[in-house]
């Protein structure tokens, strides 16, 4: 009885052994497979770019949208003094008084689209109605920065100074 071996090739595969057949198969199958995929989804060169600067075109004109919208949300130059006007109403209402406050034009982040004040504010009150009037500038006026906040206590009352910049929206 002779013994054949596993490794050894079998007469009826010209030579090759059945596992090899089987390799060489699938490597053809894989082939061609992946040929038909590259060439259903292979465009021309000059098609890619078209795509790449279509896309480019349109993710900046969606950022273009998106910065219009959040800059919309700002009040306009033109409500300027009534801007101001609201920091002085805020204040009654809490019962802070500012002394003599300043508003100054400052160079912008964004010459053309926003405008920038520079604020300064002395504030006196008590102390709950000067956390009142901070926490309502944060709250009303979301396009106030408060950069600066000096608290010092006076007696029984406070005082204390708030600098920041207050951003308005250009008009077009």
């Amino acid at each position: 009885m002779t013994r054949t071996s596993i490794l050894q090739p079998l007469s009826g595969c010209a030579g090759w052994h059945p596992l090899g057949l089987l390799g060489i198969a699938a490597a053809l199958a894989g082939a061609l497979l992946i040929g038909h995929v590259i060439s259903s989804g292979v465009r021309h060169p000059a098609d890619a770019a078209n795509v790449v600067a279509i896309s480019a075109n349109t993710q900046l004109e969606n950022q273009r949208a998106t910065l219009a919208e959040r800059l919309s949300r700002f009040p306009s130059a033109e409500q300027r003094a009534a801007q101001i006007a609201a920091v002085d109403a805020l204040a009654t209402e809490y019962g802070v008084v500012i002394g003599s406050g300043e508003y100054r034009n400052a160079p912008s982040p964004m010459p053309g689209e926003l405008a920038m004040l520079e604020v300064q504010l002395p504030l006196q009150g008590p102390p709950m109605a000067v956390r009142a009037f901070v926490a309502g500038l944060q709250r009303d006026m979301p396009w106030l920065t408060i950069d600066h906040l000096l608290l010092e206590r006076d007696g029984n009352a406070w005082r204390g100074e708030v600098r920041g910049r207050l951003f308005l929206r250009e008009s077009a």
